[in-house]
């Protein structure tokens, strides 16, 4: 079993980054390893294809994806589960969100995940380090993506109003 925790601080309230957080369209594009992600029938659940490359070998996880909204937008539970011919995982993740400083949100989550076949196969430490790098990778471009929204049009051809009256 692999056990992750960490917290991510994004300059945005949290009504924003859980709606974002929460919008497959919208997040799909930044999550590494992760391809058409739709929501499916069942309510806060999702299906996704998550690709994993092992040496030279590169194995589609037909996943499905369940969120539950444990406290009124700001504390969320995932269950992934996701399998191929030779390998299979569940994963458990908790995220909470939290009003930070001015207009931030502190992200605080925990992950757990259980492998079998030959995912198990592969050391604990190097599992570890390459589940972080592609959780960091995440949150870089979630951040990135909340915080760089364009600035509004400048109009300097319509009348303003004279400076002193």
């Amino acid at each position: 079993m692999l056990t992750l925790d960490g917290s991510q601080l994004i300059r945005a309230q949290p009504p924003v980054v859980w709606q974002f957080l929460t919008t497959p369209a919208r997040l799909t594009p930044l999550v590494p390893q992760v391809q058409n992600w739709s929501a499916t029938a069942v309510a806060d659940q999702f299906r996704a294809d998550l690709v994993f490359m092992w040496g030279g070998k590169t194995v589609c996880f037909p996943s499905t994806i369940s969120w539950r909204n444990d406290d009124a937008k700001l504390q969320a539970h995932m269950t992934l589960t996701g399998g191929s011919t030779h390998s299979s995982f569940t994963a458990e993740t908790e995220m909470r969100l939290q009003a930070g400083f001015g207009q931030q949100t502190d992200i605080v989550w925990r992950a757990t995940a259980v492998f079998d076949g030959t995912l198990a196969e592969i050391p604990p430490q190097l599992t570890k380090t390459a589940t972080m790098m592609v959780i960091n990778q995440f949150f870089r471009a979630v951040r990135t993506e909340l915080t760089t929204s364009p600035s509004p049009p400048t109009d300097f051809c319509s009348p303003s109003p004279p400076l002193i009256s």
